[in-house]
C-alpha cells in the first residue's frame, strides 16, 4: 500500500505552461483499467483541473460540472486551457478543457469563490457504520500494482450485498490528515461512486462514467473522509447515483452525482 499524499503531491504537481496551456504528463499512479490498458480515471482528471483552477483563479472551489469525453492513456501529455466565462466581485464562473493528442478528453465547468457566513446547519447525515481499523479493504475488481487503487487506503464499511437499497460506503484515507482536505482530493473519491455497481447487482460489472458533478460543501481535516453511496437506478445500460463524503466524525464536506455507461466483465 503506497500513501495517498504522493497522490495528492501528483495531482497537485506544477505543470508546464505553454503559451496558455498547462501540461503534464499522465502517471500511472493516477490511473486505472486493464494492465495492458492503463487511463487516467475520471477522477483524477477532475481533480487535477480543479487544483489549476483554484491555484490560477485564487478561489476556492464551490462546485464543477465534468463531461468525460476521452480517457488520456498511461504515459500521455495531456494538456488543459481554461476560459474566464463570468468574474464576479465574489464568485467566478470557469470553464476549462483537458486535451490529449489535440482531441478533447474532458470538458469542465466550475465555480469558484466565497461568501460571509450567514450561520451552518447540516441535514445530510452520516451513516452509522465501524469504524475504519474495523473494516477490511475494499474489494475491487481490476486492481494491479501501482495503479490508482494501490495508492489509496479505501475500506469497506458497508456492503451492498447486505442491502437492497443500491448503498454503499467505504472509508479513505487522506493525505496528511492534518490540513482541511482539499478540493481536488474530494472531487478524485468522488469518482469511486460507481465501485457499487458489481456488488450491487452480483455480477462483475464495472462503469464507464460520462460525467461528474460536485459542490464542496466545507474544508476540514480529517484521518478519514466517510463516503456513502447511492445507486438511484441502473436501466438501459446506464447507471445514475450520487454519493456524500464527510469527515470521521460525520461533517459533510461534498456531495457529488454521477451518470454512466455499466460494463460486464
Amino acid at each position: 500500500m503506497k500513501d495517498a499524499d504522493e497522490i495528492q503531491r501528483l495531482l497537485t504537481a506544477t505543470s508546464t505552461v505553454r503559451e496558455r496551456y498547462w501540461n503534464f504528463v499522465v502517471e500511472r499512479a493516477l490511473c486505472l483499467g486493464p494492465a495492458d490498458g492503463k487511463h487516467m480515471s475520471g477522477g483524477a482528471c477532475v481533480a487535477a483541473m480543479v487544483h489549476l483552477l483554484e491555484q490560477e483563479s485564487g478561489q476556492p472551489l464551490i462546485q464543477a460540472s465534468a463531461q468525460f469525453l476521452r480517457a488520456p492513456a498511461s504515459g500521455k501529455e495531456v494538456s488543459f486551457t481554461i476560459l474566464n466565462l463570468k468574474q464576479g466581485r465574489s464568485i467566478s464562473q470557469l470553464n476549462a478543457l483537458m486535451l490529449c493528442d489535440g482531441v478533447d478528453s474532458v470538458r469542465l465547468l466550475a465555480t469558484l469563490g466565497s461568501r460571509a457566513s450567514m450561520g451552518d446547519w447540516q441535514w445530510t447525515k452520516a451513516p452509522t457504520v465501524p469504524a475504519p481499523e474495523n473494516c477490511g479493504r475494499m474489494p475491487f475488481i481490476v486492481e494491479h500494482e501501482n495503479d490508482l487503487h494501490s495508492h489509496l487506503d479505501i475500506r469497506l464499511a458497508l456492503d451492498p450485498l447486505e442491502n437492497d437499497e443500491g448503498r454503499m460506503a467505504f472509508w479513505v484515507r487522506t493525505p496528511t490528515g492534518t490540513d482541511p482536505v482539499s478540493a481536488s482530493f474530494l472531487s478524485l473519491i468522488a469518482d469511486y461512486l460507481p465501485e457499487a455497481i458489481n456488488r450491487s447487482i452480483r455480477s462483475r460489472a464495472g462503469a464507464i462514467s460520462l460525467d461528474n458533478n460536485i459542490r464542496i460543501i466545507a474544508r476540514c481535516p480529517t484521518p478519514w473522509l466517510l463516503c456513502e453511496t447511492r445507486l438511484s437506478a441502473i436501466a438501459d445500460g446506464l447507471f445514475h447515483g450520487r454519493m456524500a463524503l464527510f469527515t470521521e466524525d460525520g461533517a459533510l464536506l461534498a456531495l457529488a452525482e454521477q451518470s454512466g455507461v455499466v460494463r460486464m466483465l
